[in-house]
């Protein structure tokens, strides 16, 4: 009796194999106002060669340079309502196999998750969408954007001694402060 249950109770203890997303992204988080590198993994599981990758990204990501692992890949870009579309057409993905696409973005000036949608077209036209979410988060203290903070902290202590002798050159020297009166004197 535990023989015909045997397998059944390993595989429940075993759990299932862990599944591998088709599209990743790196990084996943990114500062307000900034302008990073995103790269998108793109995996093909089969079976077929995969030849054409097309996201779509929200109008708050707005990409400004694209790139790709393989040098194989031509990339367009269009602006849609709503957002961009962005497509690499070229390659292919063998099966089993994976590719980096990389976008130059402009990261919204608001915190917030975005996502963005996949398409991937296969040889035979067979399709698989996807979707990858970016988390925009502000490196905020009480509100303020701390980088503006640094950047104003700096101009302050550029400004400050310029500011210190000026306020010197404008005081008038108290009688007896003058070196050659002092020196007259003795």
């Amino acid at each position: 009796m535990l023989s015909t249950w045997l397998p059944l109770i390993l595989v429940v203890l075993a759990g299932s194999p862990a599944s591998t997303s088709i599209v990743t992204v790196s990084p996943a988080q990114l500062d307000t106002n900034s302008s990073p590198d995103v790269y998108y993994t793109v995996h093909n599981p089969g079976p077929g060669l995969l030849f054409n990758v097309t996201m779509t990204l929200p109008a708050a990501l707005r990409p400004v340079g694209f790139f790709e692992s393989s040098g194989r890949w031509a990339p367009t870009a269009r602006a849609i309502p709503g957002g961009y579309s962005i497509s690499w057409f070229g390659g292919p993905i063998q099966p089993g196999n994976a590719a980096d696409f990389g976008l130059a973005l402009l990261a919204p000036p608001r915190p917030g998750s975005f996502t963005s949608s996949v398409l991937l077209v296969y040889s035979a036209n067979q399709t698989t969408a996807s979707s990858v979410v970016l988390t925009v988060d502000c490196p905020c203290l009480l509100g303020i954007d701390m980088r503006y903070f640094a950047y104003w902290l700096i101009v302050g202590v550029l400004v400050l001694p310029l500011l210190e002798l000026a306020v010197l050159r404008l005081q008038k020297p108290a009688p007896g402060d003058n070196l050659h009166e002092h020196g007259r004197n003795k």
